[in-house]
C-alpha cells in the first residue's frame, strides 16, 4: 500500500466516531444534550512513534470478523458500563478534535487497526513509520469545525461480552450543515481493564436505529 494511501485510511478510522451523515425529519424526537468535547481532554496516554510498524509487523489473525451490517442486538448494558464506554467515546472525540492521531489510536485495538490500515497486508515496517511521523504533530482542529458528541442512541450488550454503541454527533472537519449523523463502534474490555474499539461502521442511517 501506498504511504498516502494509507494515511487515508488511518485518518477514514477516526472518522467512525464522528457517523455518516443521517437526514432529519419532522418526526425525530429530540436528542439528548450536547456534550462538548474540549480538545484539552483528550489525555489519554498517546501511542509511541513505532506502533505501527509494530502492527504491520505482526503475525495476522487466523480469521477477519464479518463486516458490521446492522447494529447487533443485544439488552442495554448497566450504567456503570454506560458511563465507562461514553468515557471512551467521549475522549475518542476530544482527541479527534485536538488533531492527536497517536492519543486518538491508543482508543483502538492493533487488530482493529491493522484491518483498517493495511488490510491487505502489505505495509512494510519502513512505510509504517514514514506514515507515523507525518502525522505525529497534533494540531488542534479549528473551534467552528470541531466535532461534539449529542449522545449515544443505543448502547447494547453482545453475546460475546463487546459492547455496541451508536454515536450521535455534530459539527466535524467535513460538515458542512446542522444535521447529526451517526456512526457504529463496537467496544471491548481490554485486559487491563480499558474500553478499546474494536470494530465500526460509517455509513449509519436513521431509519437503521431501534424504534423506542
Amino acid at each position: 500500500m501506498r504511504g498516502s494511501a494509507a494515511l487515508v485510511a488511518i485518518l477514514a478510522a477516526l472518522v467512525v466516531a464522528s457517523g455518516s451523515r443521517a437526514q432529519e425529519s419532522a418526526s425525530t424526537p429530540a436528542s439528548t444534550p450536547v456534550v462538548t468535547t474540549d480538545p484539552t481532554s483528550c489525555t489519554v496516554t498517546p501511542r509511541p512513534l513505532s506502533f505501527l510498524a509494530t502492527i504491520v509487523e505482526a503475525p495476522p489473525p487466523e480469521t477477519t470478523p464479518a463486516p458490521l451490517e446492522s447494529i447487533p442486538d443485544g439488552p442495554p448494558v448497566d450504567d456503570a458500563t454506560r458511563a465507562e464506554v461514553t468515557a471512551t467515546v467521549t475522549m475518542l472525540i476530544a482527541c479527534v478534535n485536538a488533531g492527536d492521531v497517536l492519543r486518538a489510536f491508543a482508543l483502538y485495538e492493533d487488530a482493529y487497526l491493522a484491518r483498517l490500515v493495511d488490510p491487505e497486508q502489505a505495509m512494510t515496517a519502513e512505510i509504517a513509520n514514514e506514515i507515523v511521523v507525518s502525522f505525529a504533530t497534533a494540531t488542534a482542529v479549528p473551534a467552528e469545525d470541531q466535532t461534539t458528541l449529542v449522545g449515544l442512541p443505543v448502547v447494547r450488550s453482545m453475546a460475546d461480552g463487546r459492547v455496541a454503541v451508536v454515536t450521535e454527533t455534530n459539527g466535524g472537519v467535513e460538515d458542512d450543515d446542522d444535521e447529526t449523523e451517526f456512526g457504529l463502534l463496537v467496544l471491548a474490555r481490554a485486559a487491563d481493564g480499558r474500553w478499546l474499539i474494536v470494530d465500526g461502521r460509517t455509513g449509519l442511517g436513521r431509519d437503521e436505529l431501534p424504534v423506542t
